[in-house]
């Protein structure tokens, strides 16, 4: 990757004054000097600089604006000016129609403005930009075109786009952890337990990686397995809710209900956030037979939940509860009498539970070395 050197602006802004002697030779000179004393505090945001040096050094006018629109926005993604940002890296765009990182970093800001399919957009043309040349297209690039896919709910086209990149990369541990959440979506079980067990080969501290490992072999019935990775998630990350979500569910399948309820409330305590674990702890309420408490489960998870694909069904089985006589006339009374006092866990008021926007980190998704905390994928 090209690294910028400061001493090769200042000979060039030089050159530019003697060739241009006007406002315009001024402008490209003061762009210059300033990448020239910047360039040591240039941070990677962003995952393809390779050009950036020539570019800037190139003898078209268009182009070394061009370049300073580009760096001048990437800098101003990068402290959170996502407004800035995108006027600069249009510009950008345009003066450089190809430059495949100009459209990406303009996408990631479009994103970022949840301007999807504008994002879209620039990411393909970034790809079409990069087919043509000698390289072809990024394996990164076709893997944040396939996430973006996923969340404007084209999850069948993201799963494709994805396996175009697995094709590129076929050791890329975080494509194929992906791969495995989408397929989890799709209730793929098969595919979802064989990706997210290559996420974890050679990756032998990919809590993540275990944890979703664990929780699709749990769907196939594979409990032994199963416990085994979702334990290894454990071992890398005790406090993770996820991960003790992931095996509840395992002793659940293995009819261990008291063990399962023990990591349910273990996983509340942590993150009360997180509807799917009430939708668990309902449904091993109810195979306890402690039906009250099982209402309460699931009602939690729908006002968690509200949008989720399996609304119409909890609705049915609260109903189908409320009617039986047991519901009516359990130890802590009717429905209608049922109280948090009752329930020894999180009770959360509200409705849909809202995502955070964090710029910051929705710029800094491109690079495959993912870091940070802990990845929740809702299968």
């Amino acid at each position: 990757m090209s690294q910028l050197n400061p001493k090769m602006f200042l000979p060039k802004a030089v050159n530019r004054i003697a060739r241009h002697p006007d406002f315009t030779g001024m402008m490209i000179a003061g762009a210059l000097v300033f990448l020239g004393a910047g360039s040591l505090l240039l941070q990677p945001v962003f995952p393809v600089q390779a050009q950036l040096t020539h570019v800037f050094l190139d003898k078209k006018p268009s182009d070394t604006f061009g370049g300073f629109y580009f760096m001048l926005g990437t800098q101003m993604a990068a402290r959170g000016q996502i407004l800035a940002a995108e006027s600069l890296l249009l510009k950008a765009t345009k003066l450089l129609p190809d430059n495949a990182d100009a459209f990406l970093n303009y996408g990631v800001v479009m994103e970022g403005l949840d301007r999807n399919e504008e994002a879209l957009s620039s990411y393909q043309q970034a790809a079409r930009i990069q087919e043509r040349g000698r390289d072809g297209v990024n394996a990164q690039t076709l893997y944040t075109i396939g996430l973006l896919q996923d969340k404007m709910g084209k999850t069948e086209e993201g799963i494709k786009t994805l396996r175009d990149a697995m094709a590129l990369e076929p050791r890329n541990n975080l494509i194929a952890y992906d791969l495995g959440v989408l397929y989890s979506k799709q209730e793929d079980f098969n595919n979802a337990a064989h990706f997210s067990g290559l996420s974890v080969e050679g990756q032998q501290d990919f809590a993540e990686g275990y944890n979703n490992y664990g929780y699709a072999l749990a769907h196939l019935g594979r409990y032994k397995e199963a416990l085994d990775a979702v334990n290894r998630s454990l071992e890398l990350k005790p406090d993770s809710a996820a991960a003790l979500d992931s095996r509840g569910f395992v002793y659940h399948g293995m009819k261990k209900y008291p063990e399962a309820l023990n990591d349910y409330k273990k996983a509340l305590t942590l993150d009360p956030t997180i509807g799917e674990i009430y939708l668990h702890l309902g449904e091993t309420y109810e195979q306890m037979k402690d039906y009250p408490n099982a209402l309460k489960a699931y009602e939690q998870y729908l006002q968690l939940t509200p949008k989720a694909a399996n609304t119409t069904e909890i609705r049915s089985r609260i109903a189908k509860l409320k009617q039986q006589d047991f519901a009516r006339k359990g130890p802590v009374g009717s429905p209608s009498a049922l109280n948090t006092s009752s329930f020894d866990l999180p009770i959360l008021n509200g409705g849909d539970k809202k995502m955070e926007s964090k710029p910051l980190e929705s710029l800094n998704h491109l690079p495959v070395q993912r870091e940070g905390g802990e990845v929740y994928r809702s299968f």
